[in-house]
């Protein structure tokens, strides 16, 4: 009649209706439901609630897709896809923002960067190790990759068999014969290098103050205010 209460619990697990002269009451109903969340199925009551079926959806938000990460940050995080109208649709996918790429600017035949699964982060990694390289100089005839590095391991002989020129490799001029100093010992006693060749020498220093020996040295050294002229100290 008029003034007769609203029992209706919104639960669609209970039977709702009134008792004259003591009130609503909720009777639990048994079957299906519908706990308004379309990616479950088959939701069914229980003591008069309505609890959800199996979940049908993969992704309903994107921390539902931490358990599918393969574990690698260089390929990227997943996140939830939920684009499509159904939410049976609903994916996780990667986010192609959060894909690594390195640059490779700095990549050689000893080395690569490389992105490190672990960190997400590039480094410069050896690769081709002991393998041929060009480490761009001419003084090595040989080079071969190690710790990400190019190296020499046989050298090019600059040796002219001449003690009195000091040989060595240019890295882009090859072999350089640089003469020695005048006076240079070169072997025993007596020897020295005079003009790039090894010479037998005696100093000769009748007469002379000052001035070459003919050897390469000085016959002496003048005293301070004075200068050598001609093999003689002068003011």
């Amino acid at each position: 009649g008029l003034g007769q209460p609203d029992c209706s619990d919104s639960s669609p697990c209970t039977d709702d209706f009134c008792t004259p002269g003591v009130g609503c009451d909720h009777a639990p109903q048994e079957g299906g439901c519908d706990d308004g969340n379309p990616c479950t199925l088959d939701d069914y009551c229980l003591a008069g609630q309505c609890l959800a079926g199996d979940n049908a959806c993969v992704c309903q938000a994107d921390d539902d897709c931490a358990g599918e990460e393969d574990g690698n940050l260089c390929n990227g995080t997943l996140y939830c896809d939920t684009a499509a109208e159904d939410p049976l649709m609903w994916n996780c996918v990667i986010d192609p923002a959060t894909v690594v790429f390195c640059d490779d600017s700095m990549d050689d035949e000893c080395r690569i960067s490389q992105c490190q699964s672990d960190t997400g982060e590039c480094a410069l990694v050896p690769v081709n190790e002991a393998g041929q390289c060009d480490d761009g100089s001419v003084c090595s005839t040989v080079d071969v990759c190690a710790a990400g590095k190019c190296g020499g391991t046989e050298f090019l002989d600059c040796s002219d068999g001449n003690l009195c020129t000091d040989d060595y490799c240019h890295p882009l001029a090859a072999c350089q014969h640089a003469t020695e100093v005048d006076g240079t010992s070169c072997g025993g006693p007596g020897w020295v290098c005079l003009s790039g060749q090894c010479e037998y020498c005696e100093p000769d220093c009748v007469g002379k103050q000052c001035g070459n020996d003919g050897c390469g040295g000085e016959c002496g050294t003048c005293g301070p205010g004075t200068v050598c002229a001609n093999n003689v100290c002068v003011g």
